[in-house]
C-alpha cells in the first residue's frame, strides 16, 4: 500500500489514492499512515528533511467584542495569540492515540457518540480541535461494520476533499473489520498562520512502537464554522496536504501526552 519512497510522490502512488486504500475504512487513517512512514524512514537521516525555521508570530489580535459566530456551548474565545509554549491539558487516550482536553477553556466541551465537538475560537483552541478530530477520524475508521460517514462529515469542513471522502464512503460503506492504527502520537506542533476564520497548524509525530526512530509530521487546515472548528481535507480526502519524515523536533513546540 505504501512504498518506501518519502512523501511528495506521484498522486498515483499516494495510498491516499489508490483505489484499495480508498474502499477502506483506512481511507481516515491518518495514524495509521504516519506509521507506515516511520517504519520506512526508520528515524534515518539520510533522507530526512530539517523543518524549516518557524515564522514570526503573528502579532496577538484583541480578541472579539462581539462574537456574532459564538462558540456553539459557549466556550470563550480568550487569547487571540499564537501559543509560544505547550498549552495545559489532561490527556485521554482515544484508541491508542493519546488526545489533549481542556473542556472548561480549549475543548473539546463535549463529545457524542465519539465526535469531538465545542473548541475556542482561538489559536489554541484549534489546535485542540486537530488532533482531537484526526484521532477521532482514526478511531471511527476502525469500528467494524458500516462506515460512519456520518459522524465524520459532522468533523470536515465543505470542500473538494470533503466531497471524495463523501463518494468514497458511498462506493465501499463497510469499514475494514480490525483495521488497526500503529499508535504515533503528537510530539509537537507550531501554528504556521492563524486568522479569525482559518488556521494553518504543523502537526509532529513520533513513532508508536520502540523500535521506530524518528518523526514524520503533517499540515492541515482547520475552518471556523457554525461555531466550532472543522477540518479542511486535502484535494484527495486525506486528512494532511502532505506527510513527511523529519529529523528532530527543531522549530516544533514539544507537546505530547504519553
Amino acid at each position: 500500500m505504501f512504498n518506501n519512497s518519502s512523501a511528495g510522490v506521484e498522486d498515483e502512488k499516494s495510498p491516499w489514492t489508490q483505489r484499495g486504500f480508498l474502499a477502506s475504512a483506512a481511507v481516515v487513517g491518518m495514524i495509521a499512515v504516519l506509521g507506515v512512514v516511520l517504519a520506512f524512514t526508520g528515524g534515518s537521516e539520510g533522507d530526512v528533511q530539517a523543518p524549516a525555521a518557524p515564522p514570526p508570530a503573528a502579532a496577538p489580535a484583541a480578541p472579539p467584542s462581539s462574537d456574532t459566530n459564538a462558540s456553539v456551548c459557549g466556550l470563550e474565545p480568550s487569547s487571540q495569540a499564537i501559543p509560544t509554549k505547550a498549552p495545559n491539558a489532561a490527556w485521554k487516550l482515544r484508541g491508542k492515540v493519546a488526545v489533549p482536553s481542556a473542556p472548561k477553556t480549549f475543548g473539546p466541551g463535549a463529545t457524542a457518540d465519539g465526535v469531538p465537538s465545542c473548541f475556542a475560537h482561538s489559536p489554541t483552541g484549534a489546535l485542540f480541535a486537530m488532533v482531537n478530530i484526526q484521532a477521532a477520524m482514526t478511531a471511527l475508521a476502525q469500528e467494524p461494520g458500516r462506515y460512519p460517514i456520518d459522524k465524520v462529515l459532522r468533523m470536515i469542513a465543505p470542500g473538494p476533499g470533503r466531497d471524495v471522502l463523501k463518494n468514497a464512503a458511498k462506493r465501499a460503506p463497510v469499514a475494514t473489520k480490525g483495521a488497526k492504527a500503529s499508535g504515533a502520537q503528537v510530539a509537537g506542533f507550531k501554528i504556521i498562520r492563524y486568522e479569525p476564520e482559518s488556521a494553518l497548524i504543523d502537526l509532529a509525530f513520533a513513532g508508536g512502537r520502540p523500535d521506530v526512530a524518528g518523526y514524520v509530521h503533517g499540515q492541515s487546515t482547520m475552518r471556523w464554522e457554525d461555531g466550532d472548528w472543522k477540518l479542511v481535507l486535502a484535494q484527495n480526502g486525506g486528512p494532511f496536504d502532505a506527510v513527511q519524515p523529519i529529523a528532530d523536533l527543531t522549530g516544533y513546540i514539544p507537546w505530547r501526552g504519553v
